[in-house]
């Protein structure tokens, strides 16, 4: 799975009821944080370390959960 695979479907996981705005919320803090190279976001500068970052998006404990963990650390 790419990149972009996983990032459209922590946004249909995570907002896929709240329409277009919902989900371009969902990408934005997403990609801000990827972005970002201060605060506790930092360290995290690629799609997957942000998605996997332990507590942020409830679909990564139940339905991502079983897109494996590997693909963050193929991708470190």
């Amino acid at each position: 799975m790419t990149d972009l695979e996983l990032f459209a479907r922590l946004i249909q996981c995570e907002a896929g009821g709240e329409g277009d705005n919902g989900m371009k919320a969902v990408a934005s803090v997403v990609m801000n944080r990827v972005r970002t190279s201060v605060g506790e976001y930092g360290r995290y500068n690629t799609i997957p370390a942000v998605i996997y970052q332990d507590g942020q998006f409830n679909c990564v404990r139940t339905t991502l959960s079983a897109v494996s963990y590997t693909h963050l650390r193929a991708h470190e």
